[in-house]
């Protein structure tokens, strides 16, 4: 057994992570809210500026940011979207 782990290049068998951690995680999990398609798109398209900023080449960095911009429009269209198909709240 310790040949084949020195040939994997691990020294034992996997261990796993105590019962307290994994419960914590699990509750973290069920407070996990997804984001919107709106709000998806903004954030996409943030991380796309960020990387088009750190780019090189004005061919890929233009090409990024016009997905940036591409995903601005579809955040305002989907914006638009959900705001129509709200349902009034009663007071």
């Amino acid at each position: 057994m310790r040949r084949i782990a020195a040939k994997l290049g691990t020294r034992g068998p996997l261990r796993r992570s105590p019962p307290s951690l994994l419960g914590g995680e699990s509750e973290m999990l069920k407070d996990y809210v997804p984001p919107t398609r709106a709000e998806e798109c903004r954030n996409t398209a943030e991380i796309l500026r960020e990387l088009a900023a750190q780019l090189q080449f004005y061919d890929t960095r233009e090409l990024l940011m016009s997905l940036a911009d591409d995903l601005d429009c579809r955040t305002t269209q989907f914006e638009h979207q959900t705001s129509r198909h709200r349902v009034p709240q009663k007071r």
